[in-house]
């Protein structure tokens, strides 16, 4: 019988006679410093903490022992210990402390070395044998798991057909789990063979091991190599294989990827892709991702140009990088050079032209060629959509390369309804520009300016309202000098996005102006753009100039099939109609009142489009708001639509573009036409 058998059945001798009811209070509580997770078969080491509380006293030569189960004690590692003496006489799965010392609340620490693990789970029993002090009772001390190292490779490497691939990692879950065991990398492709083994470095637990490498004998499609079994290491390591070397078997290499799969009893079995074959040449990526800049703004980007091989870009040779849109505010640096600029005219170079610069390729080396520039892209108001940037230099790279490197988002959006004015006429006045800023504070405090173009002049300032967001505008004032500018002044940029009306331009256009469409500006007050940005934004169809053949009145009542021109009833085949608040008319009839012949009026069936030949050629696609005058494209208040095989029009949009005044009595249900 074992010695804590014969003394349990002392203590239930003494229980049964001496037997009376007590309270008992746990006198000890007992833990493991860290649980620990192991391999099947595989040693480990924790501590086992026995906290004596301040009631009870653990006296010295006091026996605890302790049962292990699903493991075994490591009781070599048990001899030469100091503080406690261990009895290590009573089998491997048990193990007796005596203690060399007085304990009264505090900690008695007892280290757990264990070998062999066999069950899921690992626990250590206490018997504090019959004392006060120490509570019976079980810890788990470690748990089995089958977790396997993991495989991961470092980017691959690009070749052309033969040399290193990249580096491959083998990672332990916890420690000891490769110890002994055989690693085996096999090629997935066929066409290739190993002509290196490379060499195994261990990291962290697994270092300073020495592991060899080898190419399979009559199969130089596998690596193995065999980790030693006769250590223990300290903690959880790594394995890191580099050098492998490849050559392909085809007189010309094919361009794919070059695959190996790692597997062994410990690894989880992983392909990865540890090189590229590809040719010979370069690329051009960006550095900076999804840059994008608001019209009219700056930004800096980066841009990294690489050769794919060693020696594909020619030494010496001249690389000419050019954008697309926008230009450059400062040129990039190499080595703290700055690079030479190129302008639109470089015989008549100017700040706003500076569109790229030159860079010459570097002497050849032993390694590939890997140029970072960075710089700061000026865009301007009217630039939208995407920068590119192209590399050119046959001599120096090959194939040109292009590059987009950056997205412009417009700052606004301009909706406009024109000014419809006579030649040789003073003040009229008339039109609506709505502008929406696409984000909150792209417009910014200070001014910008409206400005006529083509001899057209402002003779006074005009209405604005803010009629979303919370910009602030101060004042709309006419420049008296050029009188081809309103200037307009804000007070406060916004904290949510914005729209601003402008209205009831007043415009003198002079008898020399041609008939047609006239455009406007958008523009800032300040050269270095700080309201709206850098440039301008030019607005189409701003002023309409022009003459009609009508004159008097016409007006269209909704219902009836008549309308009247200077007081003359004519008939109509269809009834006007109010839709979403317009008044709707046949095409033809609406055009026949403004004065336009019926052959001057053309329907295409194909492209669903009205075009009306007047003193200025209009055209309205069905389904569209916005009208075609003399080639300006010019939004419209409504939609041409087709109802009851008949076009109709919006009365006020089409005599607006043919220069008539248009009025609207709602006690009546009438539009009337005037000139």
């Amino acid at each position: 019988m074992k010695l804590r058998q014969k003394l349990a059945v002392v203590l239930a001798s003494a229980m049964v006679v001496t037997a009376v009811p007590v309270v008992t209070m746990a006198a000890s509580t007992s833990y493991v410093t860290k649980v620990i997770t192991a391999a099947k078969d595989s040693s480990f080491d924790t501590n086992l903490i026995i906290h004596v509380k301040d009631e009870t006293t653990a006296t010295t030569n006091q026996v605890i022992y302790l049962e292990l189960s699903g493991a075994k004690f490591d009781k070599d590692k048990y001899k030469g210990l100091e503080d406690l003496t261990y009895d290590t006489t009573l089998g491997d799965k048990e193990l007796a402390i005596i203690l060399d010392k007085t304990v009264k609340e505090g900690d008695i620490k007892i280290p757990i070395y264990a070998k062999g693990l066999s069950d899921d789970e690992v626990t250590v029993t206490i018997d504090g044998n019959a004392t006060k002090a120490i509570d019976n009772a079980t810890v788990v001390v470690a748990k089995k798991s089958d977790a396997k190292a993991k495989v991961t490779a470092e980017d691959a490497k690009k070749i052309d057909g033969e040399g290193a691939v990249a580096k491959i990692t083998l990672e332990e879950p916890f420690k000891n789990v490769l110890q002994g065991k055989e690693v085996t990398i096999t090629l997935e492709n066929s066409n290739y063979k190993f002509t290196d083994a490379g060499t195994v470095t261990g990291t962290r637990g697994l270092s300073g091991i020495e592991i060899k490498t080898e190419i399979k004998d009559g199969d130089d499609q596998v690596i193995t190599f065999k980790v030693p079994g006769d250590f223990d290491a300290p903690a959880l390591g790594k394995l890191e294989i580099s050098g492998i070397e490849v050559e392909c078997l085809d007189k010309e290499a094919p361009i794919e990827d070059i695959e190996v799969t790692v597997s062994g009893d410990k690894v989880t079995e992983t392909t990865v892709t540890v090189a590229k074959v590809v040719e010979y040449g370069g690329e051009l990526t960006a550095s900076s991702k999804d840059v994008e800049i608001t019209a009219g703004q700056k930004k800096e980007v980066k841009v990294k140009l690489q050769e794919s091989l060693i020696d594909s870009f020619n030494d010496g040779k001249t690389v000419e990088f050019t954008l697309s849109d926008g230009y450059l505010v400062t040129l990039p640096k190499v080595n703290d050079k700055e690079l030479t600029a190129i302008y639109k005219d470089n015989k008549n170079p100017k700040p706003e032209e500076l569109i790229g610069f030159e860079y010459e390729i570097p002497k050849s080396s032993d390694e590939i060629v890997k140029s970072e520039f960075k710089f700061e892209i000026q865009t301007e108001l009217d630039d939208e959509g995407e920068i590119t940037l192209t590399a050119e230099g046959s001599r120096a790279i090959g194939d040109d390369m292009t590059l987009v490197i950056a997205t412009v988002n417009p700052s606004v959006k301009v909706e406009v309804t024109p000014v419809v004015v006579k030649s040789g006429i003073k003040d009229q006045t008339g039109g609506k520009l709505v502008i929406t800023e696409t984000a909150k504070g792209n417009i910014k405090t200070g001014t910008f300016q409206i400005e006529l173009q083509d001899g057209a002049q402002f003779t006074d300032k005009a209405k604005f309202e803010v009629t979303s967001g919370d910009l602030i505008i101060d004042k709309i004032e006419l420049d008296k000098t050029t009188k081809s500018i309103l200037n307009v002044t804000v007070k406060r940029a916004s904290k949510t996005a914005s729209t601003i009306e402008i209205t009831d331009f007043a415009i003198n256009a002079n008898r020399v102006m041609a008939d047609g469409a006239y455009d406007v500006k958008i523009k800032d007050a300040d050269e270095k753009g700080t309201t709206v940005g850098k440039g301008s934004l030019e607005v189409e169809g701003f002023l309409l100039v022009g003459e009609t053949n009508m004159t008097g009145t016409a007006s269209f009542k909704i219902g009836e099939l008549t309308y009247t021109v200077n007081g003359e009833t004519v008939a109509m085949d269809a009834a006007p109609y109010i839709a979403d608040g317009r008044t709707m008319v046949p095409v033809k009839y609406v055009a026949a009142a403004l004065g336009v012949a019926p052959s001057d009026i053309l329907w295409d069936q194909a492209a669903q489009t009205v075009t009306i030949f007047a003193d200025r050629t209009v055209q309205l696609k069905v389904g569209s708001n916005t009208a075609v005058v003399n080639g300006a494209a010019i939004a419209i208040d409504g939609k041409a639509v087709v109802k009851d095989g008949r076009t109709y029009v919006p009365v006020s949009s089409v005599g607006n573009l043919l220069g008539v005044k248009a009025s609207w009595d709602n006690t009546t249900k009438t539009a009337t036409f005037t000139r």
